[in-house]
């Protein structure tokens, strides 16, 4: 039998259970509801910018860096769906039954994972530009320059985010289609990596809800680090240590929203510097994966 015929069985049997598309059903309510204030939110934005409105393209960018939105509905909303498919010992055994081997089994549970968060990202997109519809936008894919450029001109980001909208003004230099490719394909990265988080505090306690706990927890840390603004200082031997540096590298927060420090900077060496952190971050947590399913008697 093909692998990949098996694999997408696996996850046909899961989305189909009645309990798992009850809590779909609902994820979609509060996405929506959280959606359209956003919406609300950001034609509001608009009003004090002459001459230009909030179109589809405009909001699925908000949609997919918003802080408030991410952090506070549509990531909670992913680790409670992904929680039924990270680790649950009746598909993971027959995968590894399956497949024979340790190795094997775990790619082919990484595949499961991945790619129901690419079965996130796709109904995420289509119920942003559904709200976004039945808002009222305009079915356009260009940019709002004048928006752009007077909020990334006038407002102090290292200090508050006064509109929904933060995306660096370099974006303006690339075409439309490059750019949702790179907020979208970051958001999906950072995804992965939350998944692969909780994978592997799922397969030490052979539980998914200690995965699912796992990821609550490294987004509450998250957000708490949002807040950091300045340097940490040493005073009894003289240094300064700039935490939130620190923080872009030790959480996901570079994949899901643009910060302070990256208003400044350009769109695509900002996409090459989360490669190379996604591949670190991978890396490690596919070693730590790889140690602990080693030792797991099967």
């Amino acid at each position: 039998m093909n692998k990949g015929i098996i694999i997408s069985n696996v996850i046909k049997s899961k989305i189909k259970r009645p309990d798992f598309l009850i809590k779909l059903l609902i994820c979609l309510i509060i996405e929506f509801l959280c959606l359209k204030q956003g919406l609300q939110q950001i034609q509001m934005d608009y009003e004090s910018v002459e001459g230009e409105t909030c179109n589809i393209y405009m909001f699925v960018v908000t949609a997919f860096t918003e802080e408030f939105m991410l952090y506070y509905s549509i990531l909670p909303m992913f680790i409670i769906l992904i929680s039924d498919i990270i680790y649950e010992q009746y598909l993971t055994k027959n995968i590894y039954v399956l497949h024979k081997t340790r190795r094997n089994f775990y790619v082919n549970s990484l595949k499961i994972t991945f790619i129901f968060s690419g079965f996130f990202v796709l109904q995420y997109l289509l119920i942003v530009v559904i709200t976004g519809l039945l808002g009222g936008l305009e079915m356009s894919f260009n940019y709002t320059p004048n928006a752009i450029k007077i909020w990334c001109d006038s407002f102090q980001y290292e200090y508050l985010r006064e509109t929904l909208l933060c995306l660096p003004k370099s974006s303006l230099k690339y075409s439309t289609m490059i750019v949702l490719l790179i907020v979208i394909l970051k958001f999906y990265m950072g995804l992965m990596l939350l998944a692969m988080i909780g994978y592997i505090f799922s397969i030490k306690k052979e539980n998914s809800e200690y995965g699912a706990f796992a990821m609550f927890l490294f987004i509450i840390f998250n957000m708490a680090t949002m807040q950091y603004n300045g340097p940490w200082s040493l005073y009894g031997i003289g240094m300064r240590i700039d935490l939130a540096g620190i923080f872009k590298y030790i959480t996901l927060q570079r994949f899901f929203i643009y910060d302070a420090g990256c208003m400044q900077k350009d769109v695509i060496n900002l996409f090459c510097e989360n490669i190379v952190v996604w591949v670190v971050w991978a890396v490690g947590l596919t070693g730590i994966a790889g140690h602990l399913i080693k030792n797991k008697n099967m």
